[in-house]
Protein backbone atom coordinates (compact mmCIF):
# COMPACT_ATOMS: atom_id res chain seq x y z
CA UNK A 1 0.00 0.00 0.00
CA UNK A 2 1.30 3.65 -0.99
CA UNK A 3 0.44 6.43 1.57
CA UNK A 4 0.76 9.44 -0.38
CA UNK A 5 -0.90 12.02 2.87
CA UNK A 6 -2.28 11.51 5.93
CA UNK A 7 -6.06 10.51 6.25
CA UNK A 8 -6.25 12.69 9.59
CA UNK A 9 -6.90 16.45 9.06
CA UNK A 10 -6.09 19.46 11.51
CA UNK A 11 -10.09 18.70 12.56
CA UNK A 12 -9.80 15.43 13.23
CA UNK A 13 -6.36 13.40 14.83
CA UNK A 14 -5.45 11.73 17.90
CA UNK A 15 -4.07 13.73 21.35
CA UNK A 16 -3.02 12.54 24.16
CA UNK A 17 -3.35 14.06 27.50
CA UNK A 18 -0.62 16.13 28.88
CA UNK A 19 -1.13 15.14 32.42
CA UNK A 20 -0.88 11.04 33.62
CA UNK A 21 -4.44 9.65 34.67
CA UNK A 22 -2.10 6.86 36.64
CA UNK A 23 1.26 6.76 38.34
CA UNK A 24 2.90 3.89 39.49
CA UNK A 25 6.06 4.05 41.62
CA UNK A 26 5.93 7.32 43.34
CA UNK A 27 8.95 7.81 46.00
CA UNK A 28 6.39 8.50 48.52
CA UNK A 29 5.17 4.68 48.02
CA UNK A 30 6.07 1.54 49.65
CA UNK A 31 9.88 1.47 48.96
CA UNK A 32 9.27 -2.05 47.91
CA UNK A 33 6.82 -0.84 45.09
CA UNK A 34 9.45 1.44 44.00
CA UNK A 35 10.45 0.36 40.16
CA UNK A 36 13.82 0.16 38.07
CA UNK A 37 15.21 -1.00 34.73
CA UNK A 38 11.59 -1.32 33.97
CA UNK A 39 11.12 -3.01 30.77
CA UNK A 40 7.89 -3.85 28.88
CA UNK A 41 4.54 -3.13 30.13
CA UNK A 42 1.72 -5.19 28.79
CA UNK A 43 -1.74 -4.63 29.32
CA UNK A 44 -4.27 -7.51 30.10
CA UNK A 45 -8.00 -7.53 31.41
CA UNK A 46 -7.77 -4.75 33.51
CA UNK A 47 -4.77 -4.66 34.41
CA UNK A 48 -0.58 -3.54 34.13
CA UNK A 49 2.05 -6.00 33.94
CA UNK A 50 5.45 -4.34 34.25
CA UNK A 51 8.33 -6.19 33.81
CA UNK A 52 11.10 -4.42 36.69
CA UNK A 53 14.36 -5.73 35.87
CA UNK A 54 16.15 -4.10 39.01
CA UNK A 55 14.23 -7.17 40.99
CA UNK A 56 13.72 -9.77 38.20
CA UNK A 57 10.36 -9.67 38.67
CA UNK A 58 6.97 -9.35 36.95
CA UNK A 59 4.48 -6.65 39.21
CA UNK A 60 0.84 -6.64 38.23
CA UNK A 61 -0.96 -3.71 39.08
CA UNK A 62 -4.87 -2.66 38.69
CA UNK A 63 -5.81 0.42 36.20
CA UNK A 64 -6.04 2.24 39.78
CA UNK A 65 -2.51 2.00 40.07
CA UNK A 66 -2.63 -0.73 43.79
CA UNK A 67 0.00 -3.45 43.39
CA UNK A 68 -2.22 -7.01 42.92
CA UNK A 69 0.76 -9.56 42.86
CA UNK A 70 4.45 -10.05 42.46
CA UNK A 71 5.74 -12.96 40.09
CA UNK A 72 8.83 -14.63 40.84
CA UNK A 73 11.99 -13.32 42.18
CA UNK A 74 15.67 -13.11 41.46
CA UNK A 75 17.14 -16.92 40.77
CA UNK A 76 17.18 -19.99 38.10
CA UNK A 77 15.08 -22.26 39.95
CA UNK A 78 11.37 -22.92 39.33
CA UNK A 79 9.76 -19.32 39.95
CA UNK A 80 12.53 -17.43 39.13
CA UNK A 81 13.79 -15.33 36.49
CA UNK A 82 17.73 -14.56 36.03
CA UNK A 83 17.30 -12.54 32.93
CA UNK A 84 14.13 -11.35 32.68
CA UNK A 85 14.25 -9.43 29.28
CA UNK A 86 10.36 -9.16 27.94
CA UNK A 87 7.17 -10.23 28.38
CA UNK A 88 4.69 -11.11 25.54
CA UNK A 89 0.65 -11.83 25.78
CA UNK A 90 -0.94 -14.59 23.69
CA UNK A 91 -4.01 -16.82 23.75
CA UNK A 92 -6.10 -14.37 25.22
CA UNK A 93 -4.46 -13.25 28.73
CA UNK A 94 -1.68 -16.24 28.87
CA UNK A 95 1.48 -14.50 28.93
CA UNK A 96 5.20 -15.31 27.86
CA UNK A 97 8.07 -14.59 29.59
CA UNK A 98 11.19 -14.28 28.01
CA UNK A 99 14.35 -15.52 30.33
CA UNK A 100 16.83 -14.97 28.27
CA UNK A 101 17.55 -19.19 27.69
CA UNK A 102 13.92 -20.00 28.19
CA UNK A 103 11.08 -18.99 27.96
CA UNK A 104 8.65 -18.92 31.01
CA UNK A 105 4.80 -19.56 30.07
CA UNK A 106 2.15 -18.01 33.26
CA UNK A 107 -1.73 -18.21 33.35
CA UNK A 108 -3.84 -14.94 33.43
CA UNK A 109 -3.50 -15.45 37.41
CA UNK A 110 0.40 -15.28 37.13
CA UNK A 111 0.86 -18.69 38.13
CA UNK A 112 3.22 -20.42 36.64
CA UNK A 113 2.52 -22.85 34.48
CA UNK A 114 5.75 -24.42 32.28
CA UNK A 115 9.22 -23.57 31.67
CA UNK A 116 11.14 -24.56 28.49
CA UNK A 117 14.89 -23.87 27.14
CA UNK A 118 15.24 -22.36 23.90
CA UNK A 119 17.20 -25.15 21.96
CA UNK A 120 19.16 -24.42 18.84
CA UNK A 121 18.29 -26.21 15.14
CA UNK A 122 21.18 -28.24 13.61
CA UNK A 123 23.60 -25.63 12.20
CA UNK A 124 22.34 -22.63 14.34
CA UNK A 125 24.69 -20.50 16.86
CA UNK A 126 23.22 -18.35 19.32
CA UNK A 127 19.28 -18.29 19.00
CA UNK A 128 17.14 -14.91 20.46
CA UNK A 129 13.81 -15.00 21.01
CA UNK A 130 12.14 -11.69 19.45
CA UNK A 131 8.25 -12.88 20.04
CA UNK A 132 5.32 -14.94 20.18
CA UNK A 133 2.52 -15.44 17.40
CA UNK A 134 -1.31 -14.91 19.18
CA UNK A 135 -2.33 -18.55 19.80
CA UNK A 136 0.95 -19.10 21.44
CA UNK A 137 1.79 -21.60 18.89
CA UNK A 138 4.78 -20.37 17.00
CA UNK A 139 8.14 -17.60 18.12
CA UNK A 140 9.65 -15.25 16.24
CA UNK A 141 13.11 -15.90 16.46
CA UNK A 142 16.74 -14.69 15.10
CA UNK A 143 19.24 -17.55 15.28
CA UNK A 144 22.97 -17.14 14.56
CA UNK A 145 25.59 -14.23 14.81
CA UNK A 146 25.44 -10.70 12.68
CA UNK A 147 28.69 -10.40 10.73
CA UNK A 148 30.68 -7.07 10.66
CA UNK A 149 32.22 -4.83 8.00
CA UNK A 150 36.35 -5.07 8.11
CA UNK A 151 38.21 -2.87 10.37
CA UNK A 152 37.95 0.36 10.00
CA UNK A 153 35.15 0.06 7.58
CA UNK A 154 31.27 1.03 7.73
CA UNK A 155 28.67 -0.97 7.10
CA UNK A 156 24.82 -2.66 7.91
CA UNK A 157 24.78 -5.81 9.68
CA UNK A 158 22.00 -8.27 8.94
CA UNK A 159 19.71 -10.50 10.81
CA UNK A 160 17.67 -13.61 10.05
CA UNK A 161 14.55 -13.95 11.62
CA UNK A 162 12.35 -17.64 11.31
CA UNK A 163 9.34 -18.75 12.65
CA UNK A 164 10.03 -21.74 14.95
CA UNK A 165 9.73 -23.79 17.95
CA UNK A 166 11.31 -23.38 21.39
CA UNK A 167 12.90 -27.50 20.92
CA UNK A 168 14.25 -26.69 17.89
CA UNK A 169 12.72 -29.03 15.64
CA UNK A 170 10.54 -26.57 13.49
CA UNK A 171 11.64 -23.61 11.46
CA UNK A 172 10.19 -21.68 9.17
CA UNK A 173 12.39 -18.91 7.09
CA UNK A 174 11.03 -15.23 7.23
CA UNK A 175 13.89 -14.25 5.73
CA UNK A 176 17.55 -11.76 6.26
CA UNK A 177 17.35 -8.04 6.88
CA UNK A 178 19.39 -5.13 7.40
CA UNK A 179 19.88 -3.83 11.09
CA UNK A 180 22.72 -1.95 12.76
CA UNK A 181 24.96 0.24 10.46
CA UNK A 182 27.99 -0.15 12.21
CA UNK A 183 32.07 0.66 12.35
CA UNK A 184 34.38 -2.28 13.33
CA UNK A 185 36.82 -0.66 15.47
CA UNK A 186 39.12 -1.84 18.42
CA UNK A 187 37.65 -2.21 21.94
CA UNK A 188 39.61 -3.31 24.72
CA UNK A 189 42.16 -4.78 22.20
CA UNK A 190 39.11 -6.44 20.20
CA UNK A 191 37.70 -5.73 16.87
CA UNK A 192 34.55 -4.94 17.47
CA UNK A 193 30.87 -3.51 16.15
CA UNK A 194 30.36 -0.01 16.76
CA UNK A 195 27.16 2.13 16.24
CA UNK A 196 27.64 4.50 13.41
CA UNK A 197 26.44 7.91 14.34
CA UNK A 198 23.04 8.19 12.71
CA UNK A 199 24.05 5.35 10.93
CA UNK A 200 20.11 3.40 10.01
CA UNK A 201 19.30 0.32 11.67
CA UNK A 202 16.48 -2.59 11.66
CA UNK A 203 13.44 -2.19 13.93
CA UNK A 204 10.32 -4.97 14.25
CA UNK A 205 7.35 -5.63 16.03
CA UNK A 206 5.39 -8.45 16.60
CA UNK A 207 1.58 -8.76 17.36
CA UNK A 208 -1.59 -10.27 16.11
CA UNK A 209 -0.30 -13.11 14.92
CA UNK A 210 2.43 -10.96 12.33
CA UNK A 211 5.59 -9.82 12.22
CA UNK A 212 6.21 -6.38 11.30
CA UNK A 213 10.00 -5.41 9.66
CA UNK A 214 11.22 -2.12 8.23
CA UNK A 215 14.79 -0.44 8.20
CA UNK A 216 14.84 3.22 9.86
CA UNK A 217 16.03 4.92 6.43
CA UNK A 218 13.04 3.78 4.31
CA UNK A 219 9.58 5.14 4.98
CA UNK A 220 8.73 1.14 4.72
CA UNK A 221 7.28 -1.65 6.39
CA UNK A 222 7.13 -5.36 5.77
CA UNK A 223 4.01 -7.50 6.88
CA UNK A 224 4.28 -11.16 6.93
CA UNK A 225 2.25 -14.63 8.84
CA UNK A 226 3.17 -17.60 9.91
CA UNK A 227 1.55 -19.59 6.88
CA UNK A 228 1.11 -16.85 3.80
CA UNK A 229 4.93 -15.27 4.32
CA UNK A 230 4.72 -11.83 2.97
CA UNK A 231 1.44 -10.17 3.81
CA UNK A 232 2.30 -6.82 3.11
CA UNK A 233 4.04 -3.52 1.78
CA UNK A 234 3.35 -0.11 3.53
CA UNK A 235 4.59 2.52 2.73
CA UNK A 236 4.07 6.52 3.59
CA UNK A 237 5.67 9.67 2.77
CA UNK A 238 8.36 10.98 4.54
CA UNK A 239 11.21 13.15 4.14
CA UNK A 240 14.35 12.25 5.80
CA UNK A 241 16.12 15.74 7.74
CA UNK A 242 19.63 16.75 7.40
CA UNK A 243 22.63 16.25 9.99
CA UNK A 244 23.77 19.96 11.00
CA UNK A 245 26.19 21.23 12.81
CA UNK A 246 24.02 21.92 15.82
CA UNK A 247 23.44 18.53 15.80
CA UNK A 248 27.32 17.38 15.41
CA UNK A 249 28.13 19.87 18.36
CA UNK A 250 24.97 18.20 20.39
CA UNK A 251 27.04 14.93 19.86
CA UNK A 252 30.08 16.26 21.13
CA UNK A 253 28.42 17.61 24.13
CA UNK A 254 27.15 14.09 24.65
CA UNK A 255 30.37 12.50 24.42
CA UNK A 256 32.08 14.68 26.39
CA UNK A 257 29.70 14.42 29.05
CA UNK A 258 29.90 10.85 29.04
CA UNK A 259 33.33 10.35 29.04
CA UNK A 260 34.08 12.73 31.93
CA UNK A 261 31.33 10.26 33.87
CA UNK A 262 32.29 6.91 32.11
CA UNK A 263 35.66 7.46 30.96
CA UNK A 264 36.08 3.32 29.37
CA UNK A 265 33.35 4.67 27.08
CA UNK A 266 35.76 6.11 24.86
CA UNK A 267 36.29 3.27 22.26
CA UNK A 268 32.73 3.46 21.44
CA UNK A 269 32.46 7.22 21.40
CA UNK A 270 34.94 8.57 19.13
CA UNK A 271 35.08 11.83 17.97
CA UNK A 272 32.85 12.33 14.77
CA UNK A 273 36.31 12.80 12.50
CA UNK A 274 37.54 9.41 13.31
CA UNK A 275 34.74 7.89 11.48
CA UNK A 276 35.15 6.52 8.41
CA UNK A 277 31.41 8.57 7.06
CA UNK A 278 28.82 10.65 8.64
CA UNK A 279 25.14 9.99 6.65
CA UNK A 280 23.81 13.30 5.32
CA UNK A 281 20.76 12.80 6.92
CA UNK A 282 19.02 11.13 10.01
CA UNK A 283 17.45 7.82 9.82
CA UNK A 284 13.43 8.07 9.48
CA UNK A 285 12.06 6.49 12.63
CA UNK A 286 13.66 4.59 15.23
CA UNK A 287 11.38 1.58 16.69
CA UNK A 288 7.74 0.16 16.13
CA UNK A 289 4.91 -0.83 18.57
CA UNK A 290 1.62 -2.27 18.03
CA UNK A 291 -1.54 -0.73 19.56
CA UNK A 292 -4.34 -3.14 21.52
CA UNK A 293 -6.34 -2.53 18.38
CA UNK A 294 -3.34 -3.23 15.48
CA UNK A 295 -2.71 -0.14 14.81
CA UNK A 296 0.91 0.36 14.10
CA UNK A 297 3.14 3.27 15.51
CA UNK A 298 6.21 4.24 14.53
CA UNK A 299 8.56 6.79 16.39
CA UNK A 300 10.34 9.13 14.36
CA UNK A 301 14.10 9.88 14.68
CA UNK A 302 14.83 12.18 17.77
CA UNK A 303 17.40 14.48 17.40
CA UNK A 304 18.20 14.65 21.28
CA UNK A 305 19.54 11.20 20.44
CA UNK A 306 22.91 12.97 18.94
CA UNK A 307 23.23 10.28 16.29
CA UNK A 308 23.70 7.33 19.12
CA UNK A 309 20.79 6.35 20.58
CA UNK A 310 22.45 2.99 22.25
CA UNK A 311 24.16 5.75 23.93
CA UNK A 312 21.43 8.26 24.54
CA UNK A 313 18.16 7.35 23.96
CA UNK A 314 15.49 8.00 26.94
CA UNK A 315 15.56 4.07 27.73
CA UNK A 316 19.12 3.32 27.74
CA UNK A 317 19.74 1.99 31.72
CA UNK A 318 22.96 3.89 31.91
CA UNK A 319 23.43 5.97 34.83
CA UNK A 320 25.68 8.39 33.28
CA UNK A 321 24.04 8.84 30.25
CA UNK A 322 23.39 12.74 30.03
CA UNK A 323 19.92 14.82 30.32
CA UNK A 324 17.81 14.22 26.91
CA UNK A 325 15.94 17.57 28.06
CA UNK A 326 12.81 18.47 27.42
CA UNK A 327 11.72 17.79 24.11
CA UNK A 328 8.18 16.11 23.26
CA UNK A 329 8.25 13.05 20.94
CA UNK A 330 5.92 12.31 17.49
CA UNK A 331 4.98 8.75 16.11
CA UNK A 332 3.22 7.95 12.82
CA UNK A 333 0.22 5.90 13.23
CA UNK A 334 -0.89 3.53 10.23
CA UNK A 335 -4.35 1.85 11.17
CA UNK A 336 -4.60 -2.23 11.14
CA UNK A 337 -5.21 -2.01 7.18
CA UNK A 338 -1.88 0.10 6.39
CA UNK A 339 -3.52 2.96 6.13
CA UNK A 340 -1.69 6.25 7.27
CA UNK A 341 -3.39 7.95 9.69
CA UNK A 342 -1.48 10.98 11.05
CA UNK A 343 1.13 11.59 13.69
CA UNK A 344 0.29 11.67 17.70
CA UNK A 345 2.79 13.78 20.18
CA UNK A 346 3.39 12.04 23.18
CA UNK A 347 4.32 13.58 26.49
CA UNK A 348 7.65 15.00 27.29
CA UNK A 349 10.45 12.97 28.78
CA UNK A 350 7.98 9.54 28.46
CA UNK A 351 9.74 6.41 27.37
CA UNK A 352 6.23 4.98 25.34
CA UNK A 353 6.05 0.85 26.50
CA UNK A 354 2.47 0.16 25.28
CA UNK A 355 -0.45 1.95 23.91
CA UNK A 356 -3.75 -0.25 25.68
CA UNK A 357 -7.33 0.75 26.14
CA UNK A 358 -6.72 4.32 24.57
CA UNK A 359 -3.54 5.08 26.79
CA UNK A 360 -0.40 5.68 26.57
CA UNK A 361 1.75 3.59 28.70
CA UNK A 362 5.37 4.08 29.11
CA UNK A 363 8.99 4.97 31.75
CA UNK A 364 9.00 8.46 33.20
CA UNK A 365 11.65 9.33 35.90
CA UNK A 366 11.25 12.36 38.35
CA UNK A 367 13.81 15.01 40.07
CA UNK A 368 15.27 11.91 41.99
CA UNK A 369 15.93 9.81 39.15
CA UNK A 370 12.92 7.48 40.22
CA UNK A 371 11.14 5.57 37.91
CA UNK A 372 7.77 5.68 37.16
CA UNK A 373 4.89 4.35 35.07
CA UNK A 374 2.63 6.79 34.05
CA UNK A 375 -0.74 6.37 31.67
CA UNK A 376 -1.92 9.37 29.55
CA UNK A 377 -5.98 9.26 27.94
CA UNK A 378 -5.62 8.95 24.49
CA UNK A 379 -8.60 11.01 22.63
CA UNK A 380 -8.71 9.39 19.63
CA UNK A 381 -10.97 11.81 16.77
CA UNK A 382 -10.10 15.28 18.47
Amino acid sequence: MENLEPEWTSGRRWLVDPEPILDIGSSLQDPEQQLYLVGDVVGSGDDLLIVNGGTSQILRYDLAGNLKLRIGRRGSGPGEFSRLSGLYRCGGDTLVANDFSRMVTLSPAGGFLRTEPVRRAPGEGSIRVRGVTADCSTFVLSPGVDVSPELGQAGRRSTRFTWGSLDGTERKDIGAFPTREVVTRIVEEMAQPVPLPWGADGAWAIGQGQFHIGSTDRAEIRVFAPSEGLVAIVRWAAKAQPITEQDRQLYQARREWLLEAFPPAAPVAAPLDEYPKIPDKMPLFRSLLLDDAKNLWIRQYPRFVAGRPDLFDRDVPMRYTPPSGLEAERWTVLDSGGRWLGEVETPLDLVVRSVYRNMVIGVWKDSLDVEHVRAYRLRKDS
